[in-house]
């Protein structure tokens, strides 16, 4: 139960970072939701913590929050809503958003040579 209370103790200081208004801690809290590092996945509340750390320019928050529109997780699957939150990360030069911008162009120009 080591790991659970350490869990717990992260938890706590990603919340009292989120009060405080960092930006990267609440994101990090998402991650943590989404990617069930220790804990329970919980896609809305992960969802949840990507939007607020998004509305504030998070570029990696905003790619986070398009992967959870493209997957479905926390909310309604919207591929436009997904877009949109992936092209504003890029925009800020967000390599992933930008990597998977590109492989999404090269794999639509194959699909429609066919």
């Amino acid at each position: 139960m080591v790991v659970q209370k350490n869990l717990e103790k992260v938890r706590k200081l990603y919340e009292a970072a989120e009060t405080t208004g960092d930006i990267n801690a609440v994101r990090n809290f998402g991650q943590i939701y989404f990617e069930s590092s220790g804990v329970q996945p919980d896609y809305v509340k992960a969802f949840q913590f990507f939007q607020r750390a998004a509305k504030f320019g998070d570029a990696a928050a905003q790619f986070d929050l398009a992967i959870a529109y493209f997957q479905g997780k926390g909310t309604e699957r919207n591929d436009g809503e997904a877009i949109q939150s992936l092209l504003k990360s890029a925009d800020q030069g967000y390599s992933k958003a930008a990597k998977l911008i590109a492989d999404m162009k090269r794999v639509h120009k194959e699909h429609v040579r066919e």
